[in-house]
């Protein structure tokens, strides 16, 4: 039961927010076994030890995903709760145009509000920011002035952070993507079943 409780709690979480391409396989499969060999251990120490473990691996995932260049976490905070959170993350890392700008390193703080905004979730636009690659690409709502050729040489990192904040509640979640270019395209037109 415990353990059942660590993976609804602590795991799966972390592995439903990820995403690809948005497809999710009939292989995608998280398993948890325990023997009870190493004797009675703490349900919050196994559970936090399981989430490290997990994030370590959601984060492997898309980093080793076929074709990916890039990994792409997303923060979202000041969400109405965790689950408007995590729409709005979800929304981010799987927009195609997002995946695309980002793989051409490009700045577009535009990509990055209409993704939020498609979300369907509450937000306040006078307090709604974005920061990509640490920088500020929108603030109150409405794209900032930032450096953009700075931020340019940022996006050339092997992971991309975008912080969002939606100014509405307390609500937070972080969402892991990857990039989406020219190898993701000739990897999945060439394969054969």
């Amino acid at each position: 039961d415990d353990l059942g409780e660590i993976v609804r709690r602590d795991l799966a979480p972390v592995f439903n927010a990820l995403t690809v391409d948005g497809c999710a396989s009939t292989n995608d499969t998280v398993l948890v076994m325990a023997s009870g060999a190493a004797g009675p251990a703490s349900p919050d120490a196994l559970g936090a030890a399981l989430r490290e473990a997990s994030l370590d691996l959601a984060r492997k995932v898309v980093a080793e995903a076929e074709g990916a260049s890039k990994t792409l976490v997303v923060h979202v905070s000041g969400a109405a709760d965790d689950e408007q959170a995590r729409h709005a993350g979800r929304a981010v890392a799987g927009s195609l145009l997002v995946k695309t700008a980002l793989f051409g390193e490009d700045p577009n703080a535009g990509r990055l509000l209409q993704a939020i905004g498609a979300a369907g979730v509450s937000l306040d636009p006078s307090a709604a920011d974005v920061d990509l690659a640490g920088h500020r690409v929108v603030e109150g709502g409405v794209v900032a002035a930032f450096d953009q050729r700075a931020c340019r040489e940022d996006l050339k990192e092997r992971e991309v952070v975008v912080r969002a904040h939606l100014g509405v509640g307390e609500g937070e979640a972080t969402f892991f993507g990857c990039d989406l270019g020219y190898e993701y395209v000739r990897i999945n037109a060439e394969y054969r079943t």
